[in-house]
């Protein structure tokens, strides 16, 4: 790109400047030559173009300077005099001059203040995108080439103060993002005459005020966000004459007033975001222009009114697969019923009403849904009133919401499959009044409390499944009366009790699954009257009983795992039920009875045993205490035992023992071996052997005894 310059006359100023750096900078630079010409005088070109591309890289390396250092390794090319030479992010016209300045995603630290923009005079671009950069922006910015195309200041999140009023003269800039800071303020009203911006970037910042109406002067604008900001006001009616716009964004602000009825001149609009914000009024019915409308956020206003019909006409009924993919209207005070003309939104994958106030019926055109993959519609009455309703399928979805109350009474319902969804709450007792429904599906997801016995009033179910949820209590024996039940699934839940024998009443049915549940108790015998059944499965329940009458069923089922006190013949995983082992058994119990009365018979012969034991000994004691009593029997028949322990205690009246003498004898001391202690008189003795004085010796005894 050549470089032009003006006439002599206000070359000169210039000109002197330039001369007096080059003095300033010969050497240093070691510049070859200087030819300067003025009018009268000649400089050469060349040497001026090499200062000036000198100029600008001493201008980056003073930025460079006033960066944090530890943040700089994106910039160590940056060495020597000419920025066109290998410089990270340097981009240069072929004349040497810097046209583009490419550093996003750099992790740089700084402010802006030490970048001179003015001796950037050919800069092109200008993207500092998701920096660290801190400070304001300088009004110097207003000094960038009036050539720049792309300013990208966006994600720095701590440039702060005003935007600058003279980004105004930037009129050749198509792209500006200041995105992501924390910049306060108002939009300038000069931001209009950047009549060649495509992109405006303003969301997530701290901007206030109104929005301003020159933005609509913006005629070549086809993206605009705004959002999350304090802007406060209505939305300005200009901002529809900008016919070129894709993607409007004013979401999270504090806008007031109702949507403007001349957004039906944004023909061209993809995607609008108004959410978040406290727009009041109706939803107009001029939207029905935005025929190339994608995504419609609306949810979280104060919106009122009715859904207007038309926004199911958001293209020509010619061409019925329209674009609409996200429509969101939730959190508003809407009211009525969902139009019919919803139905005609064939791509549509994200519906949301909820937390409204609207009631009718669940459209049987929603049906016509077949894309949706994301329906919301809780914290309505939407469901209440569903009496042509025959047929709904909602499985296979991320739906949510109570379901506890949410259903009213459909008679004419016949299928219904809410499977595989969010979908939480209780089961009604109201589904018992579902006379003509004959398929009802809620597995897998996160029901709670108790099966409703009013349920076997649906007489016409054919199809029950309410597996992989979280029901507890028993199985209400009411089931019994689906007589036409010919799948049952229960599976996975709380379960806990028995089967009631009811169900053996069920001779229809061909699948059964009570697995992973809490059962206990005997298994009735009546479910042998399941003679169509193909499919069981009682894995891990706590089941007994015999299993006989279902052989001939099934025969290779590993349905009955986990359950040790199952039994049955030629059955995969049971122990078997033969008329053998209830022998072995018999023959085990009466084994066990003959050894415990064996114990009983030993135990009652050992205290037999110790009685006359015990009695013996007490003979003994008795015996040896009647003993001591009769110890000076003399004369009875004790008394020669009684004379030779006398005899033995003496130690045959060794005079150790010698007390004292008398006139009739002499008195020992004697220790009997019963441990009593006595004193014995020996009389005294005559010649002739006989005892002196025996008739004085009688007297003593008899005195004694």
């Amino acid at each position: 790109m050549g470089l032009e310059y003006s006439s002599s006359s206000s070359f000169l100023p210039q000109l002197i400047t330039t001369l007096f750096f080059m003095f300033l900078l010969f050497p240093l630079y070691s510049l070859p030559s200087i030819h300067v010409t003025f009018p009268s005088t000649s400089i050469s070109s060349t040497s001026l173009l090499n200062f000036e591309h000198h100029q600008e890289a001493l201008i980056l390396l003073s930025w460079k300077a006033s960066l944090d250092n530890q943040n700089q390794s994106f910039l160590s090319s940056w060495i020597g005099h000419n920025a066109c030479h290998h410089w990270f992010g340097v981009a240069c016209h072929k004349l040497g001059s810097v046209s583009d300045l490419d550093l996003h995603d750099c992790g740089l630290r700084g402010t802006l203040h030490n970048l001179n923009f003015s001796s950037l005079p050919n800069l092109l671009t200008l993207n500092l995108y998701n920096n660290s950069l801190y400070g304001t922006i300088p009004i110097s910015i207003g000094n960038l080439s009036k050539l720049i195309t792309l300013l990208d200041f966006g994600f720095n999140h701590k440039l702060s103060g005003l935007i600058p009023q003279n980004i105004g003269s930037l009129t050749s800039l198509n792209f500006l993002d200041f995105s992501n800071n924390s910049l306060s303020g108002t939009i300038p009203p000069f931001i209009g005459n950047l009549r060649n911006l495509t992109t405006l970037l303003l969301q997530g910042n701290k901007l206030s005020g109104s929005i301003p109406p020159k933005i609509g002067l913006l005629s070549s604008l086809n993206g605009l966000d705004l959002s999350n900001n304090n802007f406060t006001g209505p939305i300005p009616s200009s901002i529809c004459d900008l016919r070129n716009l894709t993607t409007l964004y004013l979401n999270s602000n504090n806008l007031t007033d109702s949507i403007p009825r001349e957004i039906r001149s944004l023909r061209s609009l993809v995607c609008l975001v108004l959410s978040y914000n406290n727009l009041n009024g109706s939803i107009p019915t001029s939207i029905r222009n935005l025929s190339s409308l994608v995504i419609l956020y609306i949810y979280r206003n104060k919106l009122s009114s009715s859904i207007p019909r038309e926004i199911g006409l958001l293209r020509s009924l010619e061409n019925l697969d329209l674009s609409l993919r996200f429509l969101q209207l939730h959190g508003n005070n809407l009211i009525g019923t969902i139009p019919q003309e919803i139905g005609l939104l064939r791509l549509l994958d994200d519906l949301d009403l909820s937390f409204n106030n609207l009631s009718g019926s669940i459209l049987a055109s929603m049906g016509n849904l077949s894309s949706l993959t994301n329906l919301a519609l809780h914290n309505n009455e939407s469901l209440k009133n569903c009496t042509s309703l025959f047929r709904v399928r909602l499985e296979k979805n991320q739906f949510t919401g109570d379901i506890t109350e949410s259903f009213g009474v459909c008679p004419n319902l016949n299928y219904i499959d809410l499977s595989n969804t969010n979908f939480y709450g209780e089961i009604s007792d109201k589904w018992g009044q579902y006379h003509m429904l004959t398929h009802l599906n809620i597995s897998n997801n996160n029901i709670f409390g108790v099966i409703p016995p009013q349920l076997g009033k649906a007489i016409q179910l054919r199809q029950l499944d309410l597996s992989t949820n979280h029901l507890s209590g028993k199985i209400p024996k009411e089931l019994s009366t689906l007589t036409l039940l010919f799948k049952l699934l229960l599976g996975n839940n709380n379960l806990l009790g028995s089967i009631p024998s009811e169900l053996g009443n069920l001779s229809s049915l061909e699948i059964l699954d009570f697995a992973s549940n809490n059962l206990s108790n005997a298994i009735s015998k009546q479910l042998g009257n399941f003679w169509k059944l193909s499919s069981l499965n009682l894995k891990i329940t706590s089941l007994l009983g015999e299993l006989q009458k279902l052989e001939t069923a099934f025969n290779s089922f590993e349905a009955f795992q986990n359950n040790k006190d199952l039994c049955g013949n030629n059955i995969t995983h049971l122990k078997p039920c033969s008329s053998n082992r209830k022998k072995a058994n018999k023959f085990s119990v009466l084994i066990i009875t003959l050894l415990t009365m064996s114990a009983l018979l030993l135990l009652f012969a050992f205290i037999i045993i110790a009685y006359f034991l015990f009695q013996k000994l007490i003979k003994r004691k008795v015996k040896s205490l009647e003993a001591k009593v009769n110890l000076f029997a003399i004369w009875g028949h004790d008394g020669g035992l009684l004379y030779e322990h006398i005899v033995q205690g003496i130690d045959n009246f060794d005079p150790k023992n010698y007390i004292s003498a008398g006139g009739y004898g002499i008195v020992y001391k004697a220790g009997l071996p019963t441990g009593q202690v006595v004193a014995l008189k020996k009389p005294h003795s005559s010649k002739d052997g006989y005892m002196a004085n025996l008739k004085a010796f009688k007297s003593e005894i008899h005195a004694l005894t």
